[in-house]
């Protein structure tokens, strides 16, 4: 007993024993003391006080009822680590029936844990008097369990759960949390290559950013991007990231007839995953030796679709197998997309860049004239990258009296319709250079400083129209009527020259007979809206003839 073991070693001790009271009612009292032995470990005397803890008793006679129904396990070991006893929970979890554990020793119980973490934890719980708590895997009992610990004079008392279920459920919480920040860390990835997109003009600046960012979000070991030839016979990188120079020579080019991944997403347009090199020479054994030198463990494909067309495929590697999960694949797919949609904006953006140039290449003069020891030279040079085509243009030419015209054009805008425009206005000084009985200089001069009329007829409809291209000294244009009067063409003044935009053109019909006069004033541009000056000239001169005026104003033809 606790009271006989105080005795014999000393110290103190902690007891509880039944009484019968005289009533014959059962009583329980705890006895708490110390024993005092003399220098030959004889005991001299006890000290101590008892009291009664039968109402104590009772209440931990039906908390223990109550743990009896509890999910986690209870068990109180004694101070020689015997089990004192063992609720049904704590016998379902280590396996035994409670008749074979109450009142064994623990370590017999157990022999594994002997010596181990879990038995330090305890010794030093029942040494301290200090609770604790823990988790420890203990493998005969078939996984991770949580111990709490709670030590006293009398013994310890232990409660334990099962697990398992828990940290199953921390690890995919984990999981969830990580696919979560990668999630967002991709999404960040396709706001930067959206972004960067935005701001690509040609195809291959297409592929650089879409390799690069692609391989900073996924890490890969290699990307590259191809595109398919215009007859669709070869697929074209035009772009391979980190490729032995062997494997860049012999895929740079590739027939679409080659057995391999790529022509393979462009052919059946479908997207191609490989988790490992197995796996992919599995489908595709002639790749042994590639595959061998590259060391490429997993493996993407994904086509680029145009209105369902494959123009090409968007290709990546990584040095070790990896699973490839949906998240990812997903992910791929968004940046083949957008991919598909920069291409096919670039491509359009070099086409008319390509027309622009050789359109302004057109407006320029392959040569300027050189008079005694004068030379003339030109260069173009865009003042943006880019932008090759600004429409601005340069001439020289011989005036009659041997003088040298220099003539530079500019116009606002870039491009197409600059290049249009200003093409427009070189036509209009074709009449200018010299002729047989010309002045030059006088055609210059009226043709860009001095004011014009130009007027339209259509005899088949009996319609005579009339612009005005700027101010002119003499008031409001005017023709004759069908009853002989002078007829006002409308007031107001439009761009000079027909091009530029201070002003609206606007053309003014007027109805007259067949037999009436239609008297027509040129500038010799004989420009009309929608058609080009030239044009508008040639179709002018058999419909409108006019004849020439004595006196007329100076620069100006009159009817």
């Amino acid at each position: 007993t606790a009271i006989g073991a105080a005795l014999r070693r000393g110290g103190s001790f902690l007891t509880e024993y039944r009484v019968v009271h005289p009533s014959g009612e059962t009583r329980w009292i705890q006895g708490r003391g110390t024993a005092v032995l003399a220098a030959d470990g004889t005991p001299l005397r006890m000290i101590g006080l008892g009291m009664e803890t039968t109402e104590l008793r009772n209440a931990r006679e039906r908390a223990g009822r109550s743990m009896d129904f509890a999910s986690d396990g209870l068990a109180l070991i004694d101070p020689d680590w015997r089990v004192a006893y063992l609720n049904p929970a704590a016998s379902r979890i280590l396996g035994y029936d409670l008749r074979d554990i109450v009142g064994r020793n623990l370590w017999k119980l157990l022999p594994d844990a002997v010596d181990t973490w879990f038995s330090e934890r305890l010794y030093k719980a029942a040494s301290t008097l200090e609770a604790t708590r823990f988790r420890v895997n203990y493998g005969p009992l078939g996984g991770w369990f949580e111990l709490s610990v709670f030590p006293a004079p009398d013994g310890l008392t232990v409660f334990f759960r099962n697990i398992e279920d828990e940290l199953a459920a921390e690890v995919e919480r984990e999981r969830l949390v990580e696919s979560l920040e990668l999630a967002l860390e991709r999404s960040h990835h396709l706001q930067t290559i959206t972004e960067r997109l935005a701001d690509t003009i040609t195809v291959r600046e297409v592929a650089q950013t879409v390799l690069k960012y692609t391989r900073a979000a996924l890490g890969t070991l290699y990307a590259g991007l191809a595109l398919v030839d215009e007859r669709r016979e070869f697929l074209e990188f035009e772009e391979q990231h980190a490729l032995p120079r062997a494997i860049h020579e012999n895929w740079g080019r590739v027939p679409l007839s080659t057995d391999a991944p790529v022509t393979a997403a462009v052919v059946e347009r479908r997207s191609t995953f490989y988790e490992t090199s197995d796996e992919l020479l599995a489908h595709y054994p002639n790749l042994e030796g590639a595959v061998a030198l590259v060391g490429q463990g997993a493996f993407a494909t994904l086509p680029l679709l145009s209105s369902g067309r494959a123009i090409g495929v968007l290709s990546v590697s990584w040095a070790d197998p990896r699973e490839i999960p949906g998240p990812m694949r997903e992910f791929l797919a968004t940046v083949a997309a957008q991919c598909s949609q920069a291409i096919e904006r670039a491509r359009l953006f070099e086409r008319e860049r390509a027309t622009a140039q050789r359109l302004q290449t057109a407006i320029l003069p392959e040569v300027l004239p050189a008079v005694g020891e004068l030379r003339c030279a030109g260069r173009y040079l865009p003042a943006e990258w880019g932008i090759d085509v600004g429409g601005d243009w340069y001439d020289a030419f011989l005036l009659a009296d041997g003088r040298v015209a220099l003539v530079v054009g500019d116009v606002a805008g870039h491009g197409l319709p600059a290049a249009s425009t200003m093409t427009q206005l070189r036509n209009m000084l074709e009449p200018a250079r010299p002729r047989a009985r010309g002045d030059g200089q006088r055609g210059v001069r009226d043709l860009l400083l001095r004011d014009a009329r130009r007027r339209r007829a259509d005899v088949a409809v009996r319609e005579r129209g009339s612009s005005r291209a700027g101010r002119h000294p003499s008031g409001p244009a005017a023709a004759p009527a069908p009853d002989g009067d002078r007829a006002a063409l409308g007031v107001g003044h439009d761009a000079g020259g027909g091009i530029g935009r201070a002003r609206t053109r606007h053309d003014r019909p007027v109805v007259h007979g067949r037999a009436d006069r239609a008297p027509h004033s040129n500038d010799g541009g004989g420009a009309r809206r929608g058609a080009g000056l030239r044009r508008g000239s040639a179709r002018r001169r058999p419909r409108c003839p006019v004849r020439r005026r004595a006196g007329a104003g100076r620069g100006r033809d009159a009817a």
